[in-house]
């Protein structure tokens, strides 16, 4: 039965006239003939003020087992997050596009979707749709945190695309850090151990966020400065780095870094190139061993629910459930791709510390990939 008939079989049955539920809708008696005779259907923006003057659920109108289909969603979530965690951008694509298939309204598979076209793009189509998956999760979806990643990953298109003014139209609608749902929620919960806990989550992220920014001053990272800063000097460039290390150091002064070993893996992965380019062996080689070591424990203690033990984050707990991975399936994973990739490490490619190096990161990638 359509949703037409549906409506029909409802509004007899309580002997309601065409006229006065189309009064009560604000619409014409003629739009709900027209529904009643399968030539057309409600908008999707009336559906719950019918199914509330009818007294039934917006499913029951469809005759939709909700319990099936949130099922088949769930599965798919699940399925997209084991691909998140893996590294598996294609397979993440994939899943995607055909949950979309079945769900084509589904703006959080559309988001998922949307960024994870971004992080594999291979040429200007992959933008495209980027840009009209978003647009229209900006355009129809009323759920505020998916609107807000979708404009959020707009902004980094039109930005890669080189047009900025569209970009900043975009990031102008995002909230700032001061007016977030994190920085509310401090002052929305009641109970002081989860303000507490709040503030030392948004804390964490603000720091992240932050050092991310000011490495990428250095033209470490891909992100917003990486292709737009004015060349830095040797000395301004390992500066940078040996400052964020320790700030971190600072930080977490006890060395029980956590989650932050896989920031200190990337510190210690670019200054071992820096010192590369230098042709300073002992240094480029102590670096990559200090890689290895955060990446050692980085893996090691994920999905152990381990608590932080500095000052600033002692109600924290290193949780992993929603890490996403881009590519690289681990810490390892990116230290092998950067020594295979970065041509300054030439000169010590046939060094037995290196290539024994290399053979070890080899091995724990393909142990963590079984």
């Amino acid at each position: 039965m359509d949703i037409g008939a549906k409506i029909k079989e409802l509004r007899k049955k309580r002997g309601i006239t065409q006229e006065r539920l189309a009064e009560y809708l604000n619409i014409s008696p003629q739009a709900v003939s027209k529904w009643e005779s399968g030539l057309g259907y409600p908008d999707i923006t009336l559906l719950p003020t019918i199914a509330s003057y009818f007294e039934v659920s917006i499913d029951s109108l469809f005759e939709i087992n909700i319990d099936t289909i949130t099922g088949r969603e769930q599965e798919y979530r699940r399925k997209y997050k084991e691909m998140c965690a893996k590294g598996d951008i294609n397979g993440r694509r994939e899943l995607m596009r055909t949950a979309l298939k079945e769900y084509p309204r589904n703006y959080e598979f559309m988001d998922n979707l949307a960024r994870s076209i971004f992080h594999s793009i291979s040429d200007n189509k992959d933008f495209d749709e980027i840009i009209s998956l978003d647009g229209r999760i900006i355009k129809d979806c009323n759920d505020t945190t998916i609107v807000c990643s979708a404009i959020y990953n707009i902004v980094r298109a039109y930005s890669y695309m080189g047009e900025y003014k569209k970009a900043k139209q975009y990031a102008n609608m995002l909230p700032t850090y001061k007016h977030s749902r994190e920085e509310a929620l401090i002052w929305a919960l009641e109970d002081g151990v989860e303000r507490d806990i709040q503030a030392q989550n948004n804390g964490f992220e603000y720091m992240l966020s932050a050092f991310d920014t000011l490495l990428e001053r250095s033209g470490m990272g891909a992100g917003a400065l990486s292709h737009r800063s004015a060349p830095l000097t040797d000395e301004q460039e390992i500066m940078i780095y040996n400052t964020i290390e320790q700030l971190y150091n600072m930080i977490f002064s006890d060395g029980n870094y956590l989650a932050v070993n896989g920031k200190l893996a990337q510190i210690h992965r670019f200054k071992a190139r820096f010192y590369a380019r230098h042709l300073e062996k002992e240094k480029a080689m102590a670096e990559l061993l200090m890689a290895e070591k955060c990446a050692d424990d980085f893996e090691n203690q994920k999905n152990k629910d381990i608590k932080y033990t500095s000052v600033f984050f002692d109600r924290l707990t290193f949780e992993t459930d929603d890490y996403v991975r881009h590519w690289d399936s681990s810490e390892h994973g990116r230290i092998l791709r950067k020594i295979n990739q970065w041509d300054c490490f030439d000169f010590i490619r046939n060094e037995p510390e290196f290539a024994a190096l290399k053979e070890r990161m080899e091995s724990k990638v393909k142990d963590l990939s079984v």
